[in-house]
């Protein structure tokens, strides 16, 4: 393996990498090992808009929902019901450079860029992922009426942090989701669930013994809507169908930058990076559709085509990031 160890104020000269001023949550306080903003970043254009009218985005509407990671016959992502630890080999097997992408299907959905530019600069990715079940070791499943699939993330992020210790990664690689964690039954309130589910995945990372890098987590719509469904109701003026105002930093559907670099504050080769320049345009609009490529295929999750669509980016910012946290790209 290829580490090397660096203070956590050297992550901070060296990852001005991670995001850009069209970033939607740039403007917050930041206590992070990440700086704001990078040369490369600031060279990436802007989104331009697109409609559906003419039946050139892609994926299509209907399509959407199937544009993912796709495994052939390969068994690589687990259920909510299971505590087994899948894994599946991408980018390059012999690469020396080796990085565990752990965690939800957010973190799953970076697989096909993640093989992407690990094929193309000699990375080995293994790809560790469950179903509703952030990278963390905060107790799920407390309360007096638990449900089986948080008692199953438990016992599964139980699993995949002792795999992670046999296997001595270079990195792991995890995307911010969850927000909250969940305990039916038990009066307590959102503010401290969320501290909870924090503490729980910065504990994670310090214990997997690996280098961290954290995805900022991705603007997303409320619940409630469903962006495919809405650019096929609105496919002459797909904008109606954007991110956009406070929707995109609210607080309870996404972390808060401060929040997030909180989590990795006080780890030692952890930093935060993001790609949220390439979803919005500006501070206040992130597009359902640019550049004639539909971003989302629900209310939260990214197509498959738009991320392999910034594959340049992301291989870039994630080199920055693999440098910053002591392992050379």
């Amino acid at each position: 393996m290829m580490r090397q160890s660096f203070v956590l104020a050297a992550c901070a000269v060296l990852l001005a990498a991670c995001s850009q001023n069209t970033d939607p949550d740039s403007s917050d306080e930041s206590t992070s090992a990440t700086p704001s903003a990078s040369p490369s970043a600031a060279a990436t254009p802007s989104p331009s808009p697109s409609t559906a009218g003419d039946g050139s985005i892609k994926p299509s509407p209907d399509e959407a929902a199937s544009d993912q990671v796709t495994y052939d016959d390969r068994e690589c992502h687990q259920d909510k019901r299971s505590t087994k630890v899948l894994t599946c080999v991408f980018g390059d097997p012999q690469g020396d450079v080796e990085i565990v992408a752990v965690g939800d299907s957010k973190t799953e959905q970076y697989l096909p860029v993640l093989d992407a530019v690990g094929k193309e600069r000699g990375w080995r990715v293994v790809g560790m992922t469950k179903s509703a079940c952030a990278f963390s070791t905060a107790q799920l499943a407390g309360g007096a009426n638990p449900n089986p699939s948080w008692q199953a993330c438990e016992g599964w992020n139980r699993n995949a942090l002792a795999k992670i210790q046999r296997m001595q990664p270079d990195a792991v690689f995890t995307a911010l989701y969850k927000l909250k964690v969940p305990q039916f039954g038990r009066d307590i309130d959102g503010d401290e669930q969320k501290a909870l589910m924090a503490d729980g995945i910065h504990d994670a990372l310090e214990r997997s013994g690996a280098a961290s890098i954290v995805l900022r987590s991705t603007p997303r719509a409320e619940s409630d809507t469903n962006i495919p469904t809405c650019v096929a109701e609105h496919e002459r003026d797909t904008s109606r169908c954007d991110i956009t105002g406070d929707t995109i930093t609210d607080p309870s559907l996404v972390w808060t930058r401060a929040e997030e670099d909180d989590i990795v504050g006080g780890l030692d080769d952890a930093t935060v990076m993001t790609i949220n320049d390439q979803l919005c345009s500006s501070k206040d609009r992130c597009e359902a559709v640019a550049d004639g490529i539909l971003r989302y295929r629900d209310s939260h999750h990214l197509t498959r085509t738009f991320i392999l669509s910034i594959a340049d980016v992301f291989g870039e910012r994630l080199a920055e990031a693999l440098d910053a946290v002591g392992v050379q790209p």
